[in-house]
Order: C-alpha cells, then sequence, then structure tokens
C-alpha cells in the first residue's frame, strides 16, 4: 500500500480545518490520522479526493468500514458529514473544472502559436537548402573554371579567353561568397525558431498532462460522491 507523504497529510489537515471529519474534534500532529472515504479494501485509493481528517479514536472505530456503516443508525450525523463532503467535493469540482478550462484555452494558443511558427521554420529550411544548393552549383562551376585554365596556361596568347574565364570565376565566387553569409544569417534564426517550437511543444504537452491529471481528479471525485 502507498504511503500517504507528509506534503498531502498536512494539505488534508488545512483543507478542512484541522478538525475531525467524523467527530469535530480539533486535531493537531499528535492525534490527527488521515481516513479513506472509500475504504481501500472496497477499492478506495490514496487520491486526496478520497481522504479526509480523522482523529485516532475514530479512524480506529470507522477501519474498514464505509460512512454509512460507521454512522449506523445516526442519520443526522450522516447527513451532516456527507453533506459536508459533498461541499468540499463541490468546490473542488469547480476549483478543477476551471483550470481544464484554462488548461484547454492555453492549448489551443499553444497550438495556434506552433501552426504559426511551423510554415516560418520550413521556409528557413527551405531558404538555407536554396543557398546550399547555390553554392554546389557555383564551386562546381569554379572548378570547371580552373580546369580550363590550366588548360590554358599553355596558350597564354588567347588571353580574351583567359579573362573571360576569370571574370566567370569571380562571378561564382560571389556567389558562393552571398550564398555562405545568408546561411551564416539563417542558421541561427532556424536554430533559435527550433528552440522556440521544442519550448512551445514542451509547454503544450506539460499542459495536456496537467489537464489529463486534473481529469483523473474529476474521476476520483466523482466515484466518492457516488458512495456516500
Amino acid at each position: 500500500m502507498a504511503t500517504i507523504s507528509k506534503a498531502k497529510r498536512d494539505r488534508i489537515l488545512k483543507s478542512w480545518g484541522s478538525s475531525c471529519i467524523y467527530c469535530g474534534c480539533k486535531l493537531d500532529q499528535e492525534n490527527f490520522t488521515v481516513d479513506h472515504v472509500i475504504p481501500l479494501s472496497s477499492g478506495g485509493s490514496n487520491n486526496i479526493s478520497n481522504l479526509v481528517p480523522a482523529c485516532i479514536e475514530c479512524n480506529r472505530k470507522k477501519a474498514n468500514k464505509t460512512i454509512r456503516q460507521f454512522m449506523g443508525k445516526d442519520k443526522e450525523k450522516l447527513k451532516q458529514i456527507e453533506d459536508l463532503i459533498r461541499d468540499k467535493m463541490d468546490s473542488e469540482f469547480l476549483r478543477i473544472t476551471e483550470a481544464i478550462h484554462r488548461d484547454t484555452d492555453q492549448i489551443n494558443i499553444l497550438l495556434q502559436q506552433i501552426k504559426t511558427m511551423s510554415p516560418k521554420k520550413v521556409s528557413i529550411e527551405a531558404d538555407i537548402d536554396k543557398c546550399a544548393q547555390a553554392i554546389a552549383r557555383s564551386g562546381q562551376e569554379i572548378s570547371k573554371q580552373i580546369n580550363g585554365i590550366l588548360h590554358l596556361e599553355k596558350e597564354w596568347e588567347n588571353s580574351d579567353m583567359y579573362l573571360e574565364i576569370m571574370k566567370k570565376i569571380t562571378s561564382d565566387t560571389s556567389v558562393v561568397a552571398k550564398s555562405i553569409r545568408t546561411v551564416t544569417d539563417l542558421a541561427p534564426r532556424k536554430k533559435k525558431m527550433v528552440s522556440e517550437l521544442k519550448t512551445l511543444i514542451q509547454k503544450a504537452s506539460y499542459t495536456t498532462d496537467r489537464i489529463n491529471s486534473n481529469l483523473k481528479f474529476l474521476q476520483s471525485y466523482a466515484k466518492v460522491l457516488s458512495n456516500i
């Protein structure tokens, strides 16, 4: 059986006004225990929705009984306890439902941001790829022209062709330099955008996990309410 953490115990004690739910006596760390509304033996859990504060004596007497079994014929006391639990559950239901609504709105905002950024990332990647292709083409042209120069070394008298090749090399080198500058500028932007997209996706994931967790809480509260 999983133990109940001190943080959860403290939260239970505080949220219920530091009083035993059954007899109403004031609780402190000496006589405070945590009781299961639905006993573990009856399918209850250690979810905070199923936990209430009880004094040692009441918890001992209740043991693995349900609240109705524990209260026996004391219908008035039973109704008082059940109303107290329902009021608390209704409050928690409202709080968690509002949290789910907020998180759902946040998810929609994050998804819209991701949707807006994704095409920009694709566009940057396309621009980088375009520059890389330009560099490759120009590099091939430069190699081709250099081979032409090597051929012309034996024919220096053909200076016009030599100058034309040099002009072509200069032009291709300029294309390479420009493309490299563009890639140098785009690469950090891509890196930043990838990082921002990753952050947005992580936030969306965390928010989704929180929604799922809160939905489980609601299911747990519903189970408790259906048993009182």
